[in-house]
């Protein structure tokens, strides 16, 4: 064979260099080897990516990748080491989040687990199948047998309807680690007490104080004799929260209507959700509203509501919010929710009394009355 000067054969000079693989080729073709279960090239592959990892960006997608091979290997600590962190440099990364909330689970650390499915509500959308994902994964975690991917939706809300608010205060409930007792039901024919006194669809608290009996029952609701059944309430039949106004009216914090609707779709606003509150703590839970003199008396002395030497304890925050004068039928109820600290005013001097619900507060709020309800033994199982 001839060869022409300053030119080499290429048998002389050896077979050609292997093309480099950039840091994404590699981090694919771990990932592939990975969910194929060839975890000896996998290893191998990712033991360049971390030589070649520069960046926080690529570091992280390193991390998340060795994580989930050690969770393919079920080394369960050394994976949850390695997710943890690579969501420290790449907090939203749905694949590592999602590795790390089932490696809690599987280490039964339920609380880590919700605190991780807890940043998925911080993106701007997720597909179905990871909604789907995100819901069993809340299920598994909370006990439950069931948590509808709608839920998801339902906290990320930025304005709630009924039907949405007794999910959420079912499943919260729960999440804090309580649950609200289901009173038993009358037998047919045997009447039971329940509140049916309503406007917009919540119960409303008397308007007059009565301690003739010596007793301070300010906040007492005047109640209807009826009879309790059963039943699915018609306008929630179809719907996906259906077994939770079940379980939120049986437990006393939400009523039906008088012609048996609960109008799911009705918007809820933070001045409703107070009278709900209130209404619920004062059939249940007496004894967090007596504490009420002494949470207005702190506030009295931070200066936050006048004196506190008054005869009526709620006159202590009186003028705490413009939008809340004496006459308003939440007047009470706002003054205890947010004195107890279960509700927040929407800025300082003004409550929101209009103001729609978020499924995030509504959630907040959950969480609070349920830590109250503990905290004063009113009928929640640890």
């Amino acid at each position: 064979m001839v060869v022409l000067p300053g030119c080499a054969s290429r048998k002389a000079m050896g077979p050609a260099p292997a093309q480099k693989e950039d840091f994404q080729t590699l981090y694919v073709r771990a990932e592939n080897l990975i969910s194929t279960n060839q975890f000896e090239k996998a290893d191998a592959v990712v033991k360049t990516l971390e030589k070649k990892a520069k960046t926080d960006s690529e570091k992280a997608a390193f991390l998340g990748a060795r994580g989930r091979l050690n969770l393919a290997r079920n080394d369960l600590g050394s994976a949850a080491a390695d997710l943890e962190s690579s969501i420290s440099l790449e907090p939203k990364n749905a694949e590592t989040l999602r590795s790390l909330a089932q490696i809690y689970l599987a280490q039964h650390r339920a609380g880590d687990a919700l605190s991780v499915l807890d940043r998925f509500l911080e993106f701007d959308s997720l597909d179905a199948s990871s909604k789907l994902v995100w819901s069993r994964s809340m299920a598994l975690a909370l006990g439950l047998e069931y948590l509808p991917p709608e839920y998801f939706d339902a906290v990320r809300s930025n304005a709630i309807n009924r039907g949405e608010l007794a999910a959420i205060l079912i499943v919260e409930a729960k999440r804090a680690s309580f649950d609200l007792k289901t009173p038993p039901l009358s037998q047919p024919g045997n009447p039971k007490v329940i509140d049916l006194r309503q406007a917009k669809g919540v119960i409303f608290p008397d308007t007059h104080r009565d301690t003739a009996g010596g007793g301070d029952t300010a906040f007492r609701a005047p109640t209807y004799q009826g009879t309790v059944s059963r039943v699915r309430f018609r306008d929630c039949e179809l719907s996906w929260y259906a077994p939770y106004v079940e379980r939120v009216v049986d437990a006393g914090f939400l009523a039906a209507f008088p012609d048996g609707s609960f109008r799911p779709a009705d918007r809820v606003t933070k001045g409703i959700l107070s009278l709900n509150v209130y209404s619920f703590l004062d059939r249940h839970c007496t004894t967090a509203l007596a504490d009420i003199r002494s949470a207005l008396a702190a506030a009295a002395a931070n200066g936050e509501g006048g004196s506190a030497q008054v005869s009526d304890p709620y006159q202590a925050l009186a003028a705490a919010y413009s939008d809340v004068g004496t006459g308003s039928y939440v007047w009470r109820p706002v003054k205890a929710v947010t004195a107890l600290g279960i509700m927040s005013p929407s800025s300082p001097g003004f409550f929101g009394i209009d103001e729609p619900v978020s499924g995030n507060e509504a959630r907040t709020i959950a969480s609070n009355l349920a830590a109250l309800l503990a905290r004063s033994n009113c009928g929640l199982e640890p």
